[in-house]
C-alpha cells in the first residue's frame, strides 16, 4: 500500500455514527446511553433508583440552567459523583432529557403532564413549557380534572387552574363523590371554595368540604370530631357562603359543626 494512503475498512467497522445520515439522529441515539457520556444522574432516592447517563454539552446547549450547572466558573457538582435529582419526578426528568435529545416528547398522561411542565420551567425550556400547557388543557376531563388541578395549584400554574374550573363547575356533584376528591390538598380545596365561578348549591359545597375534612382526619389517624375537622380545614371553613343557604340548610350545618351560623 502506498505511503500516506488511508486504509478503507468495511462499513461494519465504521461504528454507530455511520448508521445515521443526520446529526439529529445521532444525538437522539445517545439518549440515556453511556456512549461518550460525561455525567450521570440518579433518579429517585429509593433502592430501585435509576442511574441515567447523559452528555453535558448536549444538555447545556438546550438549557441555560444546565449550562450554569456544568460550565459556570464554580460548577455546583463534582465530576466524580452522579447528580441526584430530587426536585422533579424521575418520569418528568426523563421527559426533559427526551425533549433535549430528540425535540420530541413521549405521549403525556394526566398523572405526569404537570410534573413535566414544572420540570420544563425549572430547566428553562420554553417550547417544552408550551407543549406541556397545551397537553394539560387538552387532556383535562372530568375523570382527571382533580389530578391536574391539584398539581396546577401545587406548581402555581394559574392558567391551568382557571382552565379546570368550568369542568369542576359542570361536574361538581360527581367529582366531590369521587375518591380523587379526598386526595386534593388543602390549598386546592381552598382554591375551589374561594372561586366565584362555581354555580352549585352552597350546601353541596359544604357537604363536599365536610367529606374532605372527615377523610383528612382519617388520613392523620385522628377521630373526625368537630374540633379535629375544623383543625384540618383551618380558615377554609369560613369560605363557605352561609348566607346563600336556606334556613333548613343552615340548621343542618349548625348541627354538624356545633357552631351557631344562623
Amino acid at each position: 500500500m502506498p505511503e500516506n494512503t488511508v486504509s478503507v475498512h468495511s462499513q461494519s467497522s465504521w461504528g454507530w455514527q455511520s448508521k445515521f445520515s443526520a446529526l439529529p439522529d445521532r444525538i437522539a441515539f445517545l439518549l440515556e446511553r453511556s456512549i461518550l457520556s460525561d455525567v450521570e444522574f440518579i433518579l429517585g432516592t429509593t433502592a430501585d433508583a435509576l442511574t441515567v447517563p447523559a452528555h453535558k454539552f448536549i444538555l447545556a446547549s438546550a438549557s441555560k440552567r444546565f449550562e450554569r450547572l456544568f460550565y459556570s466558573p464554580s460548577p455546583d457538582f463534582s465530576d466524580s459523583k452522579p447528580i441526584t435529582i430530587t426536585h422533579v419526578t424521575p418520569s418528568a426528568f426523563r421527559s426533559v432529557l427526551r425533549y433535549i435529545y430528540t425535540d420530541k416528547t413521549a405521549q403525556m398522561v394526566p398523572n405526569d403532564v404537570m410534573d413535566t411542565l414544572y420540570a420544563a420551567r425549572y430547566y428553562e425550556l420554553p417550547v417544552l413549557i408550551a407543549l406541556c400547557e397545551q397537553n394539560a388543557m387538552s387532556l383535562c376531563r372530568a375523570n382527571n380534572v382533580l389530578t391536574i388541578l391539584n398539581k396546577a395549584v401545587q406548581y402555581g400554574e394559574d392558567n391551568i387552574v382557571e382552565w379546570c374550573f368550568p369542568i369542576i363547575d359542570q361536574h361538581f356533584p360527581v367529582l366531590t363523590a369521587d375518591a380523587d376528591w379526598l386526595q386534593i390538598s388543602l390549598d386546592t380545596l381552598r382554591r375551589i371554595l374561594s372561586s366565584d365561578g362555581l354555580q352549585v348549591k352552597e350546601l353541596n359545597v359544604y357537604n363536599a368540604m365536610e367529606r374532605w375534612a372527615c377523610h383528612a382526619c382519617e388520613r392523620n389517624g385522628i377521630t373526625a370530631s368537630v374540633a379535629n375537622k375544623r383543625e384540618m380545614l383551618q380558615t377554609v371553613f369560613f369560605l363557605i357562603r352561609f348566607p346563600l343557604m336556606t334556613t333548613e340548610e343552615l340548621i343542618s350545618c349548625s348541627a354538624k359543626t356545633k357552631v351557631n351560623i344562623i
